[in-house]
């Protein structure tokens, strides 16, 4: 039963691996109702910066490996996070094309 454990979470508060791998598939907009935000408004993961840009998560690894892209404000368990003002600079300069972030 460990194995399906989230790893150092006591049993009581446990949250099955299972979920947060689908919840990891989602869009920060995609999350049920009500879930606690694992991403701040004001970050953007890999996954967000592959939606708002529309490609794919291997072509985002390469526009952020690029030397011109914002460098990332952390590292987390999940890999880095960007502010979201820093890559919508970016987005601005690079690929005006796209506009501004439709907000909630």
């Amino acid at each position: 039963m460990r194995s399906s454990l989230v790893d150092g979470c006591p049993l009581s508060r446990c949250i099955l691996r299972r979920d947060v791998l689908r919840l990891a598939k989602l869009r920060f907009d995609q999350l049920p109702r009500g879930y606690p935000a694992a991403m701040p408004r004001h970050l953007y993961g890999a996954g967000e910066i592959a939606a708002r840009l529309g490609v794919s998560r291997q072509r985002t690894r390469q526009i952020i490996d690029r030397p011109d892209f914002p460098k990332p404000y952390d590292r987390l368990g999940m890999g880095a996070v960007w502010l979201k003002r820093d890559v919508e600079a970016w987005i601005a300069e690079h690929r005006p094309h796209l506009g501004a972030p439709d907000e909630e």
